[in-house]
């Protein structure tokens, strides 16, 4: 059994010994679903989360706004390195977190349910 270890598409191949017989699958994509991501030392977990509570671990200072799926800002703030913990209390559906300093912007992908 083999798990992937990073998102990207797969294929299966299938090989029958005595009566040979060779299937290759279509492409499949692996998607990690609910876990912590982690980029440039910032970590944002629950992903997916079920009541917009927001976990967000820093290595260093940084500016984050949330955006909302149509692109409107609903928040600005700059919060320290460690884990801040923010109770948003957004409704369910898609939201965009950037997040910029001196070294990185970057942009996450976070789900409410």
């Amino acid at each position: 059994i083999y798990t992937p270890s990073i998102k990207s598409e797969y294929q299966l191949l299938a090989k029958i010994k005595d009566n040979y017989c060779e299937v290759i699958s279509d492409s499949l994509l692996y998607n990690f679903v609910g876990v912590e991501e982690q980029h440039a030392g910032i970590k944002i977990f629950p992903n997916p989360s079920s009541d917009a509570t927001l976990n967000i671990e820093l290595s260093s200072e940084t500016v984050v706004n949330i955006y909302n799926a149509r692109g409107l800002l609903l928040n600005t703030k700059k919060i320290q390195s460690g884990i801040n913990r923010f109770d948003l209390k957004y409704n369910k559906g898609i939201y965009y977190l950037t997040f910029s300093n001196d070294e990185n912007f970057i942009t996450k992908k976070w789900i409410v349910f």
